[in-house]
């Protein structure tokens, strides 16, 4: 190159040997890159310069374009030419530089996982935190889709939210949860927000994915809800036999009164056992127990689906059937009678108990109050003696009973 004229040049310019020895270096690159940038020097001992002169020089001698470093051929040895943009363009490109390597560094060392990807869902980067939460190495999400690595489940809600975001919607909430698939097996949950970045020179921007574990908090969550729900269980059922208790009862009571369309006719059952006590005298209360868990078990297979068995506490039950009249009932009593009745073993004898039986029918709409009717009928069933059902009018207790 004509030395003289580059030292004219308002540009840094600078010839290196293909081992890293300044051959030449105008005023505007010592000016630039220091007072160690000149003939004689080494590219390596450079250490005052905004930009990397050594790198640029080994990576142009190795065949990568570099922007700014041509490698040419002088008496038959191979020369670097460096051509940097003036001062101040300069220092905006250092400026730039130093601040990809700081972003670099805060997404490479940030405690949740991150990934860039694409619009069409390839991943472009991800740090290191992305391994633990994804269970592969680096090399092996970058380049995969990122709906590889989401159950296919959550595969359309997370594609919506990627194409809104790439639109500049941001959807509002705490952010998409996902159900990861790992390598190993181990289930990962994690919750996702997008930002919308914009690369320069590219057609297109590109989207950083935040993926937060989430996997002990939904558990937590989890346990937190089935507790809740066992709770509200166990204020509506009997904690020995399973069945619907007395406030179960009440409601299924009140979801009768606020429904639109009547039944043909309602029969309450009021059942309760003949002797009972005399078993918990002979055998002990947790044989009565056992009993109980046995009779409750011998109702629910006497009674039709859809009917509601209830136990509303010691050896008292109540059957609830829907679209029966009269006819319909006895058959349910006769049914639960013969069940109830039939031998079981308890603590090694063989047991008999049968159980007497309070019907009362209502019409259309009903009330807890038909429990009372039915309860009535069932004093009248027992002043009969045992193992009888006594069927009650709508209104008023009476015979005959059997």
């Amino acid at each position: 190159m004509d030395v003289q004229l580059g030292d004219f040049a308002v540009n840094p310019l600078l010839v290196a040997s293909d081992r890293g020895e300044v051959l030449y270096a105008n005023a505007a690159m010592t000016a630039f890159a220091g007072p160690q940038a000149v003939t004689g020097a080494m590219l390596a001992d450079i250490d005052g310069s905004p930009v990397d002169l050594a790198g640029m020089a080994r990576r142009a001698l190795a065949g990568e374009v570099v922007p700014g470093a041509d490698v040419r051929t002088s008496s038959g040895a191979r020369i670097v030419v460096m051509s940097l943009p003036a001062p101040g363009y300069a220092r905006e490109h250092a400026q730039l530089l130093a601040a990809e390597r700081r972003w670099r560094a805060v997404f490479d060392s940030a405690p949740v996982c991150m990934l860039e990807i694409a619009f069409d869902g390839t991943i472009v980067a991800a740090n290191t935190a992305s391994t633990d939460l994804t269970g592969r190495a680096l090399g092996d999400i970058v380049g995969r889709s990122i709906y590889d690595l989401v159950d296919r489940r959550q595969r359309k809600a997370l594609g919506e939210r990627i194409t809104a975001r790439a639109s500049g919607v941001r959807a509002p909430g705490p952010g998409l949860e996902m159900r990861l698939r790992r390598p190993d097996g181990e289930e990962r949950w994690a919750r996702g927000r997008g930002s919308l970045l914009t690369v320069k020179g590219e057609p297109e921007g590109r989207i950083l994915l935040h993926l937060s574990d989430v996997t002990a908090e939904r558990a937590h969550r989890q346990a937190v809800e089935d507790a809740r729900d066992q709770l509200a269980h166990e204020a509506r059922h009997d904690p020995l036999t399973g069945l619907p208790n007395r406030r179960a009862l009440l409601d299924r009571f009140s979801d009768i009164a606020s429904q639109t369309s009547a039944a043909a006719g309602w029969a309450v059952l009021f059942v309760d056992l003949d002797g009972f006590k005399q078993v918990n005298d002979c055998f002990g209360h947790s044989a009565g127990d056992e009993l109980l868990v046995v009779v409750a078990r011998r109702i629910l297979h006497s009674v039709r689906p859809g009917d509601t068995v209830a136990r509303l506490g010691g050896d008292e039950f109540v059957v609830l059937a829907r679209d029966v009249d009269a006819d319909g009932a006895r058959g349910i009593a006769e049914r639960v009678s013969e069940a109830v009745r039939s031998p079981l073993s308890l603590r090694d004898e063989v047991v008999a108990v049968t159980c007497s039986i309070g019907i009362a029918i209502g019409k259309a709409q009903i009330d807890a109050s038909l429990v009372d009717v039915a309860d009535a009928a069932l004093y009248q069933a027992k002043e009969g003696g045992r193992a009888r059902w006594c069927l009650a009018g709508p209104h008023e207790v009476a015979s005959p009973c059997r």
